[in-house]
């Protein structure tokens, strides 16, 4: 391990970031880390992060690899030196990270002839272990030549437990590399977005190359995504550009499992309610008493599934994460990227960001900018029917996702992407307000 030397002996590098960042953005630790370590190195993970919301303070451990491209192990900078694995102590880190060291140090292996060799946990992402960068770098470089271009630089940009990110420096412009995790539920993101884009051009970038073995892509810069506070505008043309695709898409589903979409109509759904009803992983951030009211109402969210599995609006493509943080504005058209949950279900189960609108009107706005497409086809009161009762069940759809994601990452993952609370919370919200009879009244002042 690389230690800094100190009046109290070697100790590992550290860095303060006064910004506020999350663990994943690797380009930001990276710059932190560098002035240092003084030693050229890749980002393999974050082994485990606390946060300090009273401080306004997170402390955050990562595993480093040193490139052994263009540096050798006998030549240390001064004031830099490198620590035995058995002088390793808990004590090198603050409290709250040591149990992320002691869980690295387990995967350590004394190997015949080899000596103490690293054994990845069995669920870590591939490019948390050594001389993956290497191999997708050689990809990159290779797919880059083809595009006829060469690459200037490559830097990490977002790396967390389902996805790695990369910007990519070429001669005449930037670009971006993907990789994801092989999950049940998620598709092989760069041949379904090549599908996908086939289909909607005007709203789906294709990708510039793909590797389908590896799960990798490279995409072109589309620009800043427009992020949660964009103008009403760009989020209305979002969703209205959803509804034009979605509806077209429901005499398009064969073509969307061929290419890859997940089939998860609304009987797959119910048939997983049981199960993420029982599953402690994935209940574990809402309370006692939220569960046992989730459990009780089970029943009535089966019947509310099946009456909106009855009416004619049909199964299409769902997005499954569609917020403004996945689409950007490319020449005035709406671009939309991040398609590793695609889908077949319910269309209005990818409405969160309508259904969570705080602002009222807002959230009015939303909903007749998407729905209006659909009452071109469909009855109104059946299209206002669905998307109320899709507003009490789509939160289930998103829980089980989530299912999917936390039983097959490593433990330590798991604070950094549970959110199934959230769409618990969506579901209980949404009883509540049915309960009540405001969906009822929504209902009457909408058609006045």
């Amino acid at each position: 391990m690389l230690g800094v030397f100190t009046s109290s002996g070697l100790i590992l590098p550290q860095a303060s970031l006064t910004e506020k960042i999350s663990q994943s953005q690797f380009d930001r630790v990276q710059v932190g880390l560098r002035g240092v370590c003084e030693v050229p190195f890749n980002i393999l993970r974050c082994l485990a992060f606390e946060t300090n919301e009273q401080d306004h303070r997170t402390d955050a451990l990562y595993l480093l690899e040193a490139r052994l491209d263009n540096f050798s192990f006998g030549d240390l900078p001064l004031g830099l030196g490198w620590i035995p694995l058995d002088d390793l102590t808990s004590e090198m880190v603050p409290k709250a990270l040591s149990n992320g060291l002691s869980s690295w140090r387990k995967g350590w292996t004394a190997m015949p002839f080899q000596g103490m060799v690293w054994q990845p946990p069995p669920l870590s992402p591939p490019w948390s272990r050594p001389g993956w960068l290497l191999q997708a770098e050689t990809w990159i470089n290779a797919e880059v030549t083809k595009l006829g271009e060469k690459v200037r630089a490559i830097e990490p940009l977002k790396s967390w437990c389902i996805s790695s990110v990369l910007r990519v420096h070429t001669t005449s412009r930037p670009v971006f590399f993907k990789a994801s995790l092989e999950l049940p539920l998620f598709v092989n993101e760069g041949v379904v977005m090549a599908g996908l884009a086939q289909l909607y051009p005007d709203y789906i970038p294709a990708p510039l190359a793909v590797n389908a073995a590896r799960n990798w892509m490279l995409l072109e810069d589309l620009g800043k995504p427009i992020r949660r506070d964009a103008p009403f505008e760009l989020k209305a043309g979002l969703f209205q550009a959803m509804a034009e695709m979605q509806i077209d898409s429901s005499q398009r589903l064969d073509s969307l499992l061929r290419m890859g979409c997940i089939d998860r109509r609304i009987p797959w759904l119910q048939a997983h309610l049981d199960w993420l009803l029982a599953d402690e992983i994935t209940l574990s951030k809402i309370t006692p008493s939220e569960r046992e009211e989730l459990r009780r109402a089970l029943p009535r969210l089966q019947e509310l599934l099946t009456e909106l599995d009855s009416l004619p609006i049909p199964a299409a493509l769902v997005h499954g994460d569609l917020h403004p943080g996945n689409v950007a504005v490319q020449d005035g058209k709406i671009q939309i990227f991040d398609w590793t949950d695609a889908s077949i279900s319910h269309p209005f189960f990818d409405l969160d960001v309508i259904f969570s609108a705080e602002d009222l009107n807002l959230r009015e706005e939303l909903e007749d900018a998407y729905l209006c497409a659909w009452e071109q086809v469909y009855p109104v009161e059946v299209v206002r029917r669905a998307f109320k009762l899709a507003r009490v069940v789509y939160g289930l759809y998103h829980a089980v996702s989530y299912q999917y994601i936390l039983n097959n990452l490593e433990e330590v993952d798991h604070p950094e992407i549970n959110s199934a609370h959230y769409f618990f919370h969506q579901v209980l919200a949404g009883l509540a307000a049915s309960h009540r009879g405001a969906f009822k009244l929504f209902m009457i002042q909408k058609h006045e």
